[in-house]
């Protein structure tokens, strides 16, 4: 019975599916490595106010009424005074950007690859 189903893929699929596999691998094995080396970038009122490494725990003061914190390798908004405070239902993170429309704030993190793609613009 298992050979029966074995039967319908093609050898083509068995390839593709094990080249899904080793780059699904090879993939988590960079964001492991870059792990330690990404880098928090804040932006108060569309100005860069500073860049914090996520491999060391902080508390950042953005403003009176803002603070982020650093542990573990992710960043989040500790705390915010806008209304919805979405910034700081979003909790932790290492890839997606951390944004907080009413007080003009956008935290994002890249890699060491974005950073330089970032300098050259």
């Amino acid at each position: 019975m298992f050979r029966d189903r074995l039967k319908l893929f093609t050898t083509a699929d068995l390839l593709l599916v094990l080249i899904i596999l080793v780059v699904s691998v090879l993939s988590g094995f960079m964001l492991l490595k870059n792990q330690n080396k990404l880098t928090a970038y804040i932006y108060y009122k569309n100005n860069l106010i500073g860049t914090y490494a996520l491999s060391e725990p902080k508390i950042i003061e953005i403003n009176a009424d803002c603070t982020a914190e650093i542990r573990d390798g992710k960043i989040r908004m500790l705390q915010s005074d806008c209304p919805d405070k979405l910034c700081v239902k979003q909790s932790w993170s290492n890839l997606v950007p951390i944004v907080c429309l009413p007080n003009q704030i956008v935290i994002e993190i890249k890699s060491p690859e974005q950073q330089q793609i970032h300098i050259l613009h």
